[in-house]
């Protein structure tokens, strides 16, 4: 594929990557809905996993930090919600905005839920860090089809990661020939023009699609997902995931 389709995985040399990726996926999808389970306004519990999962990411040495601020681009996200739930939950009355006609009110109740929320959303934006940094995409496929996983499931999710790097592709080419003919987006009469350059885009996509149809087909691909490594589920993931799992129980219900 031209675009180039392999995710960097920063920690997946590390101990942790080095491990199967099974076992990552058996330590953090279910870690994800723990800490989503935990009782509502139990910050303590969750900022505790939070530190767990921090914790693992920084073990991991070298990377580490490149892997942690990819959830910058997330942030934004958790900051909405976080912002605007003191103002839509019922309950008594701290502080008042006005906004021109608006007036907004935020709640004891609505600063509680926000709190909750955006330690949740900053535990679970870790967890997956941690997963993606140290899986790399074809690992994480071939872990999934392995732990049995619907076929069509793994194929679509596969299909998707590597259409959105051809995608990409053509995004750049196309911004790429725009600059060269000295387009500027300097007013609004250059809108039509982007819609041009989108339906260009859509087109170039789907011809791009065909391409690698046919490449995909001439090199026998089947829908099997396979890589260059074979997975081992040995004693060191057994030990990962008793301690892991233990020690998140503790966290989070203090067993």
């Amino acid at each position: 594929m031209g675009s180039g389709h392999v995710h960097a995985a920063p920690l997946a040399t590390s101990w942790l990557g080095q491990l199967d990726a099974r076992a990552r996926l058996l330590a953090f999808v279910p870690a994800l809905v723990l800490v989503n389970l935990v009782g509502r306004g139990e910050l303590v519990p969750v900022a505790l996993a939070a530190t767990l999962f921090l914790g693992l990411a920084l073990s991991c040495g070298h990377g580490a930090l490149s892997v942690l601020s990819r959830g910058l681009f997330l942030l934004p996200f958790v900051l909405f919600v976080v912002v605007t739930l003191p103002f839509a939950a019922e309950g008594q009355a701290l502080f008042a905005l006005d906004l021109g006609p608006l007036h907004l009110a935020a709640t004891r109740e609505g600063l509680e839920l926000a709190a909750d929320a955006g330690l949740r959303g900053c535990a679970s934006i870790l967890a997956v860090l941690v997963l993606s940094g140290t899986t790399e995409p074809p690992r994480l496929f071939e872990g999934m089809a392995s732990l049995g996983m619907p076929r069509a499931f793994v194929l679509v999710l596969s299909m998707v990661y590597r259409y959105l790097f051809e995608i990409a592709g053509e995004l750049a080419r196309v911004r790429r020939a725009a600059l060269a003919r000295a387009f500027r987006m300097t007013s609004v009469r250059a809108v039509p023009r982007l819609g041009t350059m989108a339906g260009a885009v859509l087109v170039r996509s789907v011809e791009r699609s065909e391409q690698v149809n046919r490449a995909m087909r001439a090199r026998g691909f089947d829908g099997e997902v396979r890589t260059m490594t074979r997975e081992r589920f040995g004693p060191p993931e057994i030990a990962f995931l008793a301690l892991f799992h233990g020690l998140l129980v503790v966290l989070l219900f203090g067993v």
